[in-house]
């Protein structure tokens, strides 16, 4: 698997357990659900991006 697939799986399976943790009615967690997976995602793709200019000699 890409690593974009992975850090695909890793948002959403983070983000849906830290939704059912955080928050007791359903409306607030599918909410909170979609908030946490796309800080997760996008900031998994942006860390990503930047960890390939460092220099890895």
């Amino acid at each position: 698997m890409g690593p974009v697939i992975l850090g695909f799986i890793f948002a959403l399976l983070v983000s849906g357990c830290f939704a059912f943790i955080e928050r007791s009615e359903r409306q607030e967690r599918i909410r909170y659900f979609i908030k946490a997976f796309c800080y997760f995602f996008l900031s998994i793709l942006i860390l990503g991006w930047l960890m390939r200019l460092l220099p890895l000699n």
